[in-house]
């Protein structure tokens, strides 16, 4: 039985960044930058398997009542197409931080965007503008 955890202990961030190494938005990130983004979360969860590996994490940017975006949502590979991932997304947009935020956003390729669209997200037409460093 899985469980969901809000609050990641230091070997938790490590497995996080090992999820990270394996996908292609992340792949380049420190731990040390993974400790910083975890810190730098409103709302992080995380699915605990029973040998206490993490199988599944999202994290959340909030003000909590117009926006939420969603970042860095992963099921490691051996747990994809079990339903963890609509899972984890449904725990996360209806937890109670972000029960009454207006609009709930996230980036994604195309190619997975069908999974978000089942549960109820929808593309916009605006543009992402943005100012890109490093």
């Amino acid at each position: 039985m899985q469980k969901l955890i809000e609050q990641l202990e230091e070997s938790h961030l490590a497995e996080v960044h090992l999820l990270m190494k394996d996908e292609w938005w992340c792949s380049d990130r420190t731990l040390d930058e993974v400790r910083a983004v975890v810190a730098g979360s409103n709302l992080t969860l995380a699915y605990l398997e029973p040998d206490e590996s993490i199988s599944a994490f999202v994290r959340v940017l909030t003000d909590g009542i117009f926006k939420a975006v969603l970042f860095d949502v992963i099921v490691r590979a051996d747990y994809r197409d079990k339903g963890l991932g609509r899972k984890l997304v449904q725990q996360t947009v209806n937890h109670p931080m972000l029960v009454s935020v207006k609009s709930i956003e996230l980036y994604c390729p195309d190619r997975i965007g069908g999974f978000y669209t089942s549960m109820g997200f929808d593309v916009s037409d605006s543009k992402l503008h943005r100012l890109q460093r490093g």
